[in-house]
């Protein structure tokens, strides 16, 4: 089940609200009243933070600076994306928590996982043939 365009922004404005509120206030802000419907249904999600950095050349690129997800769907989806939009923020252990400065120059992505489901196989070597590398998650 996809989403459409429309509610992908609403999550990615959702997220980046969320980690506005709680570099400015440390509070943890609750979904909006107007939050789609389809948008509370449990779903495992990621959020990914990525810093703008001008390189020698005057390009601009895309620096992970954050990602933290719940890879199964234990919580509403936008539930799920405030706090791991937090998360990703505060606590990735691979960075410092991200400052209110850094704000203006952050990229803000939401990928929202499917529900996972097994995948039988009579033999491992048909993994091969099921998994498409760039499409399929593994847990």
């Amino acid at each position: 089940m996809g989403y459409t365009e429309e509610e992908g922004r609403f999550l990615v404005r959702l997220a980046r609200r969320a980690v506005e509120e709680y570099l400015s206030s440390g509070r943890v802000i609750s979904p909006p009243e107007n939050t789609p419907n389809r948008l509370m249904e449990k779903r495992g999600v990621f959020t990914t933070i990525n810093l703008l950095v001008v390189d020698a050349e005057g390009g601009v690129r895309r620096v992970l600076r954050g990602c933290i997800g719940y890879p199964l769907p234990i919580k509403p989806l936008a539930i799920a994306t405030i706090e791991t939009a937090i998360s990703a923020a505060s606590e990735d252990p691979r960075f410092p928590p991200l400052q209110p400065e850094e704000m203006d120059l952050t990229v803000f992505e939401v990928s929202v996982l499917t529900v996972p489901r097994l995948l039988e196989v009579r033999h491992p070597r048909e993994y091969l043939e099921k998994i498409r590398v760039g499409r399929d998650g593994l847990i």
